[in-house]
């Protein structure tokens, strides 16, 4: 993953082949920890049950949260990380006629249902002798893999050393209101230079990327459990009321109501 040299690199599994059309790599990931770059000749599906992935993909840097889950076609360069402390969950999917699945990175929103039989998966690690029920769920998780919902939303993540110092702070701390010239400041760093590389590497101005990042960490801690006052504040907003009505207006949803979905 470029540009993390500060975080712990950790090793990649070698696998010559899958022993089912589906198979569950369960790993719990310590904050700032990386698989650096490989390719699987397989298709890979990565999930965190709790906690927040890290995927980079060619020129691209996916934030994935509980919420959500990516797909990378076999034979895909690529890194994944933990930016906190994370229950990885990955799928390991041999390539058939039954998977209808894209040939391009894809984020999706994962179903109870899709959650609950990677789950079970788990379970069964300690059964591996009932194959028979074994592919069965696998069936299962193929079949409920098209149906999943595309998400034409995720996080931005630059790849320069000083943007991405920016960024990790700020996602740290969602609610830091620093401006582009108070960053330039403590960086060394003109205003215009950061904003002008910002927007190149990202798409979106630096007060965009931090609304968007509350509303990532809104949905991370909703799954928590963190009640919805402690979020917004905690994401910096005056009030509950203006913290509910982001929410609503880029999810269609009020938290407590995605909570509950």
């Amino acid at each position: 993953m470029k540009n993390l040299s500060d975080w712990k690199t950790l090793y990649t599994p070698d696998m010559e082949e899958l022993p089912y059309s589906v198979y569950l790599r369960s790993q719990n990931l310590s904050g700032k920890t990386v698989f650096d770059y490989h390719a699987h000749p397989w298709n890979q599906f990565t999930y965190a049950t709790e906690g927040t992935l890290i995927v980079d993909v060619q020129s691209s840097r996916y934030i994935i949260t509980p919420e959500q889950a990516i797909w990378i076609p076999a034979d895909t360069l690529h890194s994944s990380g933990a930016l906190m402390d994370t229950a990885l969950r990955t799928l390991y999917i041999r390539t058939s006629t039954q998977l209808r699945m894209p040939g391009a990175i894809t984020v999706y929103a994962i179903t109870p249902l899709l959650r609950t039989l990677i789950l079970e998966l788990e379970r069964m690690e300690s059964d591996a002798e009932d194959t028979v029920y074994t592919e069965k769920v696998n069936d299962l998780i193929i079949e409920q893999l098209y149906r999943l919902k595309c998400m034409d939303f995720h996080l931005p993540w630059p790849q320069s050393p000083l943007l991405r110092k920016i960024c990790e702070a700020v996602y740290e701390q969602p609610d830091d209101e620093k401006t582009a010239w108070e960053w330039g400041n403590e960086l060394g760093a003109s205003a215009r230079t950061l904003t002008r590389h910002f927007e190149k590497e990202t798409g979106m101005s630096l007060r965009e990327w931090r609304r968007k990042v509350r509303l990532f960490r809104a949905m991370e801690w909703l799954e928590k459990g963190m009640p919805v006052t402690t979020i917004a504040m905690s994401l910096g907003y005056s009030s509950v009321s203006a913290f509910v009505y982001m929410f609503r207006t880029q999810t269609g949803l009020s938290p407590t109501e995605w909570r509950k979905k």
